[in-house]
C-alpha cells in the first residue's frame, strides 16, 4: 500500500507540472521609419509573425539582446506597464516590429490612443508587443529575441520576415524547449 501511495503522489505531481517553451529570433535589423509601407522605400523592416495553435489565450514573455548577447529587457508600449509580457488570442496570429510601434489603420497606437495610419504594419495584437529598448551598446535597430511561454514547444509557431527596397527574405522559427 505504501508503494501505491508513492506512485499516486508522483502521478499527481506530474499532472500539475508545467513546462516552459521558447522561440528565438537569432538576428533582426529594423531601421525603416514607422508607416513606411511594405516593402519600405528606404531602410529595412523586420516583421516577426507568431501563431497560436491552442484554444486559450496565451501569455508570452519577450527578451531582447544586443549584438554582444547582453540582455536588454523590453519596453512595453502600454502606458504605465513596465513588464516584458504580451498576449496572443486563441488560434490567432500577430505580427510585430521589434524596434517600432507601427499601427496599421485597423489598430490603435497604445501610447497615444490615436488611430493607426496607412503604411503601418502592426494590427491590434501586434502593437501591444514590447519593443527593443533604446539602451545598450551598438546599433539600436538590431539584435536577437527570445520569446517564451508556459506550455508545449508547438503551442506557438513563428516566422521572421526582412524586407527592404532591394531584398526580401523570410524563414520559419523552429520550436524551442
Amino acid at each position: 500500500m505504501k508503494k501505491f501511495g508513492i506512485v499516486a503522489l508522483v502521478l499527481m505531481m506530474g499532472v500539475g507540472a508545467a513546462f516552459a517553451s521558447s522561440i528565438s529570433v537569432p538576428w533582426f535589423l529594423d531601421y525603416a521609419e514607422e508607416a513606411a509601407g511594405f516593402p519600405p522605400n528606404a531602410g529595412i523592416t523586420t516583421l516577426v509573425y507568431l501563431k497560436s495553435t491552442v484554444d486559450e489565450q496565451m501569455e508570452l514573455a519577450i527578451e531582447y539582446f544586443n549584438a554582444n548577447g547582453e540582455a536588454l529587457g523590453a519596453n512595453n508600449p502600454v502606458p504605465d506597464l513596465d513588464v516584458n509580457t504580451f498576449y496572443i488570442a486563441p488560434r490567432s496570429s500577430l505580427a510585430f516590429r521589434p524596434v517600432r510601434i507601427d499601427p496599421s489603420p485597423a489598430a490603435t497606437d497604445p501610447r497615444s490612443g490615436d488611430a493607426g495610419v496607412a503604411g503601418g504594419q502592426e494590427g491590434g495584437q501586434g502593437v501591444l508587443v514590447p519593443v527593443r529598448p533604446a539602451t545598450g551598446a551598438g546599433n539600436l535597430f538590431n539584435g536577437s529575441i527570445t520569446i517564451s511561454w508556459v506550455g508545449g514547444p508547438n503551442d506557438i509557431q513563428g516566422m521572421v520576415v526582412f524586407a527592404g527596397e532591394t531584398l526580401s527574405y523570410a524563414h520559419l522559427l523552429p520550436p524551442g524547449n
